[in-house]
Formats: C-alpha cells, sequence, structure tokens
C-alpha cells in the first residue's frame, strides 16, 4: 500500500486488532520486525504518535498523510469517535482512561 501509485490522493481506512497497533512489548519481544501497524506505517518516525494503544481504548481513530514515493507520514493525528444521538449515551471512555465504571456493572456487550 505504501508503494503502489494507485493509492495516491486516495483515502485509505485500516482496521486492525487493537493490541497490535501499538504495543512496545510486542516490538520488544520480536527485535528488527516490523510487527505492528505503528512500525509498518513508519509512525515510529513521527513525533507525537504514541508508542502505546491503551487496552482499554476503543473509541480513536489514528489519521496518517504520506505523500507520494515517502514511506514516512507527513503528518499524524488522533481523533476521538464521537456519536451522535441516540448513540451519544453509550459508554465512551477518554484515551488511556479506565471503562466507564457502569460497563463493570452489568452493560450488555
Amino acid at each position: 500500500m505504501l508503494n503502489a501509485p494507485r493509492y495516491d490522493d486516495k483515502t485509505v481506512v485500516m482496521m486492525w486488532e487493537h493490541e497490535r497497533i501499538a504495543k512496545p512489548e510486542l516490538e520488544a519481544e520480536f527485535p528488527g520486525e516490523q510487527v505492528t501497524l505503528r512500525q509498518l506505517l513508519h509512525l515510529d518516525q513521527v513525533a507525537g504518535v504514541p508508542d502505546r494503544w491503551p487496552d482499554e481504548t476503543y473509541d480513536y481513530f489514528w489519521i496518517v498523510d504520506f505523500a507520494p514515493g515517502n514511506p514516512v507520514p507527513v503528518s499524524f493525528r488522533m481523533v476521538r469517535q464521537v456519536l451522535a444521538a441516540p448513540f451519544d449515551s453509550l459508554p465512551s471512555n477518554g484515551w488511556g482512561e479506565p471503562k466507564p465504571c457502569h460497563i463493570a456493572a452489568g452493560c450488555l456487550k
């Protein structure tokens, strides 16, 4: 994807298992290999990118911009997903914060 011209000037949406997005322990377990999305997209070379995706954090997007032909991102921003009514009362926690207490009290999955 990073080297294919057909993706130039395109928006690509990726979903990834959150424990493999950014996790220093996993990266340390496989030195010299790119095992997290953070490494695969060269986000480790961009300032401001978290080195860890917190275990209880789900409602965020990482928006990464690349210049054609450059495998290192030119920009990164993290955006919290905000749901509109009637879904605005669904449980949602901030980056790295614990899940809201009412989830532990029996929220249906």
